[in-house]
């Protein structure tokens, strides 16, 4: 059974049987009781719900659940982590965040079974006794040592995450909403799946409330980059951004680089690629002009997850010929990744090592060093599971990681000497040479010493340039006018 044929079984579950309606009525009570939803004295409330955001957030605040969130349920004896296997593609900080219909229940699903189950009604959950470890780490009470045997709280949820926050919707990924994920896929209407918070919760069959103790933005683990937890400008902008279900990843798109045009005429993946490059690198540290020369040969040289064409009418490439006499390279020559999947990219390898005679161009840089494909390809899996098609943004997001891991380390020298060798020379010569040592150091395409290989890559390098400057201006501009206007509003 599918992801998306479970969640329906859930939701079929929530509008058919009466008992279980019942019971979802209780809990909401139960639940509002909590939260002050029934007290009269304003003073009340906000001192109901200060508690339970104590009980349910490590920051006491009102967060977003992300990948690895702490969850309890009532009649469990253990602590478990929400899981999320394939993000959406919206994320705060780095951590991935779950919408209303992240609830399928089962071992490697996103909620896991609660240690040994105590059910303060008479339905019992089926299989024999069960006896538990709790430790420091996972005990619900803080005791440790075996618990009493009893039955595996392995929980049938009825529905799906209630209280959510429907002001903030995220599009499925296409595992449990595909229709959802077809329509953004080709900029339909959509309809999102509201985001899930600390306040928000499930509801067991066997009677047990499912609730949040941690929101999971604070935590650092081997899955996910160590980082501190949410800053506020991350949930501002997924709050008023990431409703319509941004595909990207590595954060919501900041207005600032999304108003960014060229005057001239661009296509829009370009410019789509352009703005990613410019926050993902103006974040990582870089200066603007070098950006600049990063996008003007990114422009030229590339698309996001497209295969080097081997299709060439003279003069073929010798690795290009190997390929395709030895591993049906002409299959997905001139392709994208997101046409042909994965498992196309990972099979090339073949039973071979990459090297100079077993190699080929892949993404906006067409890498094609066999270190730099090997790693590549290596990042692509761990964002995109097996038999996946990798959508344009899961391309981005892998590349550009990819691009920041080799400018600040393998090729951090192409950007300090930069840096070093154009300190004082004007902006426009900045942008020009940091074309040129892209191209020339960095990317490193066939003819690049050749004025012919360049001249394009400076081009748009200086109109990005401009529309980067043009954009901060307006930027800065409307800043002003809504700062002069709320001071008036003052007096």
């Amino acid at each position: 059974m599918t992801d998306a044929e479970k969640i329906q079984e859930q939701i079929k579950l929530k509008d058919s049987d009466q008992k279980a309606g019942e019971l979802l009525k209780s809990m909401q009570g139960k639940v509002d009781e909590e939260k002050g939803k029934n007290e009269e004295d304003e003073k009340k409330q906000e001192e109901k719900i200060k508690e339970y955001l104590a009980n349910h957030s490590e920051t006491k605040s009102l967060e977003y659940l992300v990948r690895g969130a702490k969850l309890i349920c009532s009649n469990g004896t253990h602590i478990r982590h929400l899981n999320l296997s394939k993000c959406h593609g919206v994320y705060i900080g780095e951590h991935p965040v779950v919408h209303e219909w992240d609830c399928v229940a089962g071992e490697t699903e996103n909620i896991t079974w609660f240690g040994v189950c105590s059910p303060v009604g008479p339905d019992m959950p089926p299989g024999p006794n069960i006896m538990c470890v709790k430790t420091p780490e996972n005990s619900k009470d803080g005791t440790t040592g075996n618990t009493q045997p009893g039955k595996k709280c392995q929980p049938i949820i009825i529905g799906t995450w209630m209280d959510t926050y429907d002001e903030t919707r995220i599009v499925d990924n296409g595992e449990k909403d595909p229709g959802d994920r077809s329509a953004a896929e080709k900029g339909g209407e959509v309809k999102g799946r509201a985001t899930v918070t600390v306040g928000s919760f499930l509801v067991c069959k066997y009677g047990g409330l499912i609730q949040p103790k941690e929101s999971g933005q604070s935590q650092t683990n081997e899955d996910e980059p160590k980082k501190e937890g949410c800053s506020k400008e991350d949930c501002k902008l997924l709050h008023k951004y990431g409703g319509k279900g941004n595909k990207h990843g590595t954060k919501v798109l900041d207005p600032k680089y999304a108003s960014i045009t060229p005057e001239k005429k661009w296509n829009e993946s370009k410019i789509k690629a352009g703005r990613w490059i410019t926050q993902t690198l103006e974040e990582a540290g870089f200066e603007r002009e070098f950006i600049a020369g990063v996008v003007g040969n990114v422009y030229n040289e590339g698309k996001f997850g497209v295969f080097e064409s081997s299709a060439y009418k003279s003069n073929k490439p010798s690795y290009l010929v190997h390929m395709d006499d030895n591993h049906e390279y002409k299959k997905v020559s001139g392709k994208t990744i997101s046409q042909v999947g994965i498992d196309a990219l990972t099979n090339l390898q073949g039973s071979c090592e990459f090297s100079n005679t077993h190699k080929f161009g892949f993404g906006c840089v067409q890498w094609t060093a066999p270190n730099r494909i090997s790693k590549l390809i290596e990042m692509y899996t761990k964002e995109c599971p097996k038999g996946s098609y990798p959508t344009e943004d899961q391309c981005i997001k892998v590349e550009m990681e990819f691009m920041t891991y080799e400018l600040t380390n393998t090729y951090k020298s192409v950007y300090s000497n930069w840096k070093k060798n154009n300190k004082d020379k004007d902006n426009e010569t900045k942008v020009k040479q940091a074309a040129i040592d892209i191209c020339t150091k960095y990317e490193v395409p066939y003819g690049y010493k050749t004025s012919e290989k360049q001249k394009p890559r400076i081009d748009k390098a200086l109109e990005w340039y401009k529309a980067m400057e043009s954009s901060e201006k307006d930027t800065k501009d409307t800043k002003e006018k809504e700062k002069e206007e709320k001071e008036k509003e003052e007096k």
